[in-house]
């Protein structure tokens, strides 16, 4: 019993270490090696709201660019960029827009767990990347940018 009961210990502060490293991460630009000039930044705003089926809603801002001139199609498929928002799951996505002007998104989504989502505080993020077709069926994901906060969720008003 004793050592299950170190073991659990060990577990919870192992998880409650990651879990802050992990919320501490700030937004941040970053620049994609394998395709040189995608640059892009991403916002999660630190408040949503759930709603009374426990469906969640996220939003922030994100911006990003392609380099000038644009690289050579890949011979493979398209390049996109993708952001992404999530609670718990999958979450949700969509195809960013790169024209270096700051845009807003907002995702709705009720996160695969049971009980449901509640009011309350819980740890999310916000990524967006670099998708590349390297060869079927391989594709590159590069992270431009994440923003991975503590989200404090609030009654949605009807």
């Amino acid at each position: 019993m004793r050592r299950f009961a170190s073991a659990a210990l060990s577990t919870a502060v192992s998880v409650t270490l990651l879990s802050a490293v992990w919320a501490a991460v700030p937004a941040q630009a970053a620049t994609s090696a394998a395709t040189p000039g995608y640059t892009g930044t991403v916002f999660l705003n630190s408040t949503g709201t759930v709603d009374g089926n426990g469906f969640v809603t996220l939003s922030g801002t994100y911006r990003c660019s392609v380099p000038v001139p644009a690289p050579a199609p890949s011979p493979f498929g398209p390049r996109m960029v993708r952001l992404h928002s999530s609670v718990w799951g999958p979450g949700r996505a969509e195809v960013a827009v790169c024209d270096g002007v700051e845009h807003t998104w907002v995702h709705r989504d009720r996160p695969e767990r049971v009980p449901l989502v509640t009011v309350e505080k819980i740890q999310s993020g916000a990524e967006l990347e670099l998708w590349e077709s390297t060869g079927w069926p391989v594709i590159t994901i590069t992270r431009l940018s994440a923003d991975r906060k503590i989200v404090d969720l609030q009654a949605a008003t009807s």
